[in-house]
């Protein structure tokens, strides 16, 4: 922890990237997540358009897990569907397939998401 917070002290003359990597991985460490703010999120990517079919589609995904749970019977796992991961790879998908571009690192740095979660989550949003 030490180290995590030691290393973001001597980033003052660092690029951005470079600088938001840190932060994020500071959060991952302290287990904090950003508020996944649909609404925001849109403003800022500039695709205030897609939030009805965002949220669309999450409620689909959210209704196809449950179900796919419940007839696996009982003890199964569960899932926290406020997760930012959730909202990044929704907003992606929807995006590619309205043919918007969205910049997926900006998105994944904005809800300091790991490109591996993100792909993940967006290979089950696939399924």
């Amino acid at each position: 922890m030490e180290a995590v917070v030691l290393g973001l002290l001597g980033l003052e003359a660092a690029v951005a990237a470079t600088y938001q990597a840190a932060f994020n991985m500071l959060q991952k460490a302290l287990e904090v997540q950003p508020a996944a703010n649909l609404q925001d999120l849109a403003v800022k990517l500039d695709a205030t358009h897609l939030l009805e079919p965002v949220r669309q589609l999450m409620a689909l995904y959210k209704t196809r897990f449950l179900n796919r749970l419940a007839a696996a019977g009982p003890g199964g796992a569960s899932v926290d569907f406020s997760r930012p991961v959730f909202v990044a790879a929704a907003f992606h998908i929807v995006g590619r397939l309205k043919k918007v571009k969205i910049d997926g690192r900006k998105l994944c740095a904005s809800l300091a998401v790991t490109p591996a979660d993100f792909r993940a989550t967006v290979a089950a949003y696939e399924e």
